[in-house]
């Protein structure tokens, strides 16, 4: 039995700040430029989205997915990208970190009701501990 594969992509690669830790390696572009890069992309029908960073101008993304005949694959719960979240999201030891981080989430999901998508990436980046040794596990 063949599988039938669709093809999304990612559009925070082209929305976000194009550095690393280090350094700046491009000049960003502006939010539609942005998007019609991805139109250039042979063989895509959709692209996944990072609520709230990707979500500038809801209006225009809906427009934009209707005249490029995309769907949205999925939408990312994005709380990871900024210093607040440093130490966790939703299992940050402070209460009002895990309710923005919450709220994140909902809002995320209305808009994936909204954009006709069943799917939501919850990747939770700082949500633990990026290196060994990084927390002292003996301290109570």
């Amino acid at each position: 039995m063949a599988i039938n594969l669709k093809y999304a992509i990612e559009a925070s690669v082209f929305l976000w700040p194009p550095n690393d830790r280090v350094s700046r390696y491009k000049d960003p572009i502006g939010y539609k430029e942005a998007f019609n890069q991805l139109t250039r992309i042979e063989g895509i029908e959709g692209i996944e989205l990072y609520y709230p960073y990707d979500f500038e101008n809801i209006n225009y993304i809906k427009q934009f997915l209707k005249s490029n005949a995309l769907s949205v694959s999925a939408i990312g719960l994005g709380f990871f990208a900024e210093a607040k979240w440093q130490h966790g999201g939703v299992t940050s030891k402070d209460k009002k970190i895990r309710r923005e981080a919450i709220n994140v989430a909902k809002k995320a999901i209305d808009y994936a009701e909204d954009l006709k998508t069943k799917n939501i990436v919850f990747w939770p980046g700082q949500d633990g501990y990026d290196y060994y040794f990084q927390t002292d596990y003996q301290r109570k």
